[in-house]
């Protein structure tokens, strides 16, 4: 072993804890039998009398050797694995249904760093399970697939020799048939055509947490930016769209290179997947076919994959301390693209934020921030990206705008290559902003919830009534917050004539009184009316939106009891999409009581000639709106002609608390066209199609609030 070698084998140490250091690898992949080949030389720093890692346990072990001498191995027996998980101070729990642990002997006074060589081969077939993308669905599930239709091979295939938690470098030789590209992570440092097949170098000076084997019969785009090469691996079929991505990230390497620091690899890729999925890798990203077509992908998802390049897949998360990555790159992505478009835009993606969490994390469904990992339905997203995002927010407001991206800047320089956890996060921002945010870890980040804030005893008065020294008007009120109590600096609004005023209170306790002094006559009083503040928002608060159904207690689809059969079939077929988790009941008109409607999330299929729920219902849709099956008048707007579909939220008229939907179309074309798209349009109040195409949505107006008070419209 050189010194060069034993010298990076310590940095690499130090950085990241790596105990298995290099991967050099020899792969060859065959699409027709779904076959995998691999020859790894790895490079362990490691005093200890066996390697003890997983493997995929269904591979064939062919050889084992220490400089040509064959070393003894085998599966370790399911009675051992607890023992070993628990000497190894690996996260506890089941191994993988593919996964078995490898005991490698090395001999007696072995030196360190030491290479063994581990030749294996097997089959690489499971199939993607499901066939939607959602918001709360981001891939089809499979542990990987080598076919005809393309290659996804994953860490979860448990492909390469690994522990939970490492990180480390590697070198990969590719072999592949003729006509097929393949993709990983790290630098591409060679591509040769030759006996029939397509041989790829990749590598990396720098440590990942994972490695994927991804290939396919691509056609290649490329656009060189400085130092980095941007690509585009597309299917026949796709390639006209690879200039508006090439052009794309670009603009979003130079924007992010701007905010975060350099670009830390070498490339950026995009890359087609042939099943359903929006994965972000170490200089890649992963689209499905139906994915990349999808015209919100480039504005926004494209921007979050790339930024996650800088989080999660350079400065890595320390899975030990919870998942912070997908909060501060929906930060750093999603939500900073609508604060580049306005205020107005950022507040309704808080707002739509805050209404999330408080639709879909009911009780028994919410959880520390430390305890995420990924997110797996509606509820984990909302703490997950959305929690996790307003932490981040509260940060920014606490140390101001400078200090904040002063310290993202040294997140990314001081973690990079090693395994960060919100700890090392939060000692950054407490360095760069001059205070202690430790209170972010014990209010966010380990406390499960959110404050909960009332407003009472809101009232006006001029200051001389007060007994103020200064002139003008004195709004008196209350705040108060539910326990467990956190530390809050609240934003009030206070409508004056023609402009608002705005200051901030801060509220550390259940309850806080405030006056504040405006120089003319205060029409109204707000308080945080733009959502600057993560909390559960009132009822009152939220329009009724489909979220609320989704995430709401005691969920029953209602099918009508009236219509054609074919229509009949359609809503049957319909009830079925949309319980595809089976948390729902399902009954017809005639089997629900009146008070299983009053205790119900009501999801009413069919118009008031074909349910009897939705006939009883009719009056409760806002704004004079009409659904049936004939057609339908949303926004103002009706709809008589063609092939159409409704959805209209409103609440439960024998409890406000829940939320309900009708769901009508006027033929059973129309209402097999929905199915789970549904799923994708959670935000939104209602919603029409013709001719299976969106051509009407929006949120309803929220009338009131517990949080604003209206005061006389006229000070005489």
């Amino acid at each position: 072993m050189t010194m060069l070698l034993a010298i990076l084998a310590a940095t690499v140490l130090q950085a990241g804890q790596i105990d298995i250091i290099d991967h050099d690898m020899a792969v060859t992949f065959d699409p027709a039998t779904h076959a995998l080949q691999v020859v790894d030389k790895i490079t362990i720093n490691e005093d200890t009398a066996a390697l003890e890692a997983a493997l995929n346990k269904t591979f064939k072990i062919e050889h084992v050797t220490l400089g040509g001498a064959e070393l003894n191995h085998r599966w370790a027996a399911e009675e051992e694995v607890a023992g070993i998980v628990a000497r190894r101070g690996w996260p506890e729990g089941p191994l993988a249904e593919n996964e078995g642990l490898l005991i490698i002997d090395l001999p007696d006074g072995h030196s360190t760093p030491v290479t063994i060589e581990l030749s294996y081969s097997g089959e690489v077939y499971d199939v993607p399970k499901a066939s939607s993308f959602s918001r709360q669905q981001i891939a089809d599930q499979t542990t990987g697939q080598i076919a005809e239709e393309g290659v996804y091979v994953a860490p979860s295939t448990r492909w390469y020799l690994s522990r939970p938690q490492a990180l480390t470098r590697y070198r990969m030789v590719v072999s592949g048939p003729a006509g097929w590209d393949v993709m990983s992570e790290g630098d591409i440092l060679s591509r040769e055509e030759h006996d029939g097949a397509v041989v790829t170098t990749f590598g990396s000076e720098h440590p990942f947490d994972g490695i994927h084997l991804i290939a396919g019969q691509y056609v290649i785009g490329r656009l060189e930016h400085g130092d980095v090469d941007i690509l585009t691996y597309f299917f026949p079929g796709s390639e006209e769209l690879s200039e508006r991505y090439l052009q794309a990230c670009k603009r979003y390497i130079e924007m992010y290179e701007e905010l975060l620091g350099p670009y830390p690899f070498g490339k950026f890729a995009v890359v087609e997947n042939f099943f359903p999925s929006g994965y972000g890798m170490p200089s890649y990203t992963l689209l499905g076919s139906q994915v990349i077509r999808l015209p919100f992908i480039i504005g926004t998802s494209l921007g979050h994959e790339i930024a996650h390049n800088w989080w999660g897949n350079s400065v890595y998360v320390d899975w030990h301390s919870g998942n912070w990555c997908e909060g501060i790159t929906t930060y750093s992505a999603d939500y900073f693209y609508k604060e580049l478009e306005g205020p107005e835009g950022a507040a309704e993606y808080r707002r739509n934020l805050l209404r999330d969490y408080t639709n879909y994390v009911g009780e028994g469904k919410d959880f520390a921030l430390r305890a995420f990992e990924s997110r797996h339905n509606s509820a984990t997203r909302a703490v997950g990206y959305g929690k996790s995002m307003m932490v981040f927010h509260t940060i920014r407001r606490t140390i101001g705008e400078k200090a904040y991206w002063e310290a993202i800047k040294e997140i990314v320089k001081r973690n990079q290559w090693r395994n960060t956890s919100w700890e090392d996060l939060i000692a950054v921002f407490s360095e760069v902003g001059g205070q202690d945010l430790g209170w972010v870890l014990e209010y966010y980040v380990d406390r499960v919830g959110a404050p909960f804030i009332k407003l009472e005893k809101a009232s006006i008065a001029t200051a001389a009534e007060s007994g103020s020294e200064v002139q003008g008007w004195d709004v008196s009120f209350t705040l108060s917050q539910s326990e467990p109590v956190y530390p809050l600096v609240i934003p009030v609004h206070i409508e004056v004539g023609g402009e608002t005023v705005v200051e901030y209170v801060k509220l550390e306790g259940t309850t806080g009184e405030y006056k504040i002094n405006v120089g003319a006559y205060p029409y109204s009083i707000s308080i945080d009316p733009d959502c600057q503040v993560f909390r559960r928002l009132h009822r009152d608060e939220i329009p009724p939106v489909l979220s609320q159904v989704y995430g709401g207690p005691k969920q029953v689809i209602v099918l009508p009891t009236e219509g054609d059969e074919g229509k009949l079939a359609a809503y049957n077929a319909l009830a079925q999409a949309l319980n595809g988790n089976g948390a729902a009941q399902v009954k017809r008109a005639d089997e629900i009581g009146d008070e299983e409607l009053a205790e119900s999330t009501l999801i009413i299929l069919g118009g008031p000639s074909e349910n009897a729920v939705a006939e009883r219902c009719e009056g409760a849709l806002p704004g004079g709106s009409i659904v049936n099956s004939g057609g339908f008048v949303l926004a103002g707007e009706e709809h008589a002609a063609g092939s159409l579909a409704a959805v209209a939220c409103f609440r439960n008229p024998d409890n406000a608390e829940l939320g309900a939907v009708v769901i009508a179309g006027n033929d059973a074309a129309s209402i097999a066209s929905l199915g789970r798209r549904l799923l994708h349009y959670g935000k939104y109040s209602y919603l029409g199609f013709k001719d299976g195409q969106n051509i009407v949505k929006g949120i309803w107006e929220i009338e009131s609030s517990p949080l604003i008070k209206r005061f006389d419209t006229s000070p005489e």
